[in-house]
C-alpha cells in the first residue's frame, strides 16, 4: 500500500512538473480572440473577447483606432466598415503576440 501511494505521488509530481507555464523569459501568447457576430453591419456594435497569457499590456486596433485594453477581457466596438478588421497586439519585455480577425 505504501508503494502505491508513493507511486501515485510521483506520477502527480511528474505531471505537474511537465505542465508548461509562461516563464519570465517567454513572450506572451493569445489563446483566444473572437467577436460575437456573423457578418459586420455598419453602425452596429460587436463585442470582442480575448484572453492572453504572460502579457504586460495589450492594444486593440479596430478600424484604425488604437485602444489600450486589459490583457484579458472584452470591448464593445462600433462597426465603421463591412470589411473592418480587428487586431490584438499583446506585449511584454520579451516579445509580443498578434492576432487578427
Amino acid at each position: 500500500m505504501k508503494n502505491k501511494i508513493i507511486m501515485i505521488l510521483l506520477m502527480c509530481w511528474t505531471s505537474i512538473s511537465w505542465a508548461k507555464m509562461p516563464d519570465d523569459g517567454d513572450p506572451p501568447s493569445i489563446s483566444s480572440f473572437y467577436y460575437n457576430g456573423g457578418s459586420l453591419v455598419v453602425g452596429e456594435q460587436v463585442t470582442l473577447r480575448w484572453f492572453s497569457h504572460g502579457a504586460d499590456e495589450c492594444r486593440l486596433i479596430a478600424g484604425g483606432n488604437v485602444m489600450s485594453v486589459p490583457v484579458s477581457g472584452s470591448k464593445a466596438v462600433t462597426v465603421t466598415s463591412s470589411n473592418m478588421t480587428f487586431k490584438l497586439d499583446c506585449m511584454n519585455l520579451y516579445g509580443n503576440a498578434v492576432r487578427t480577425i
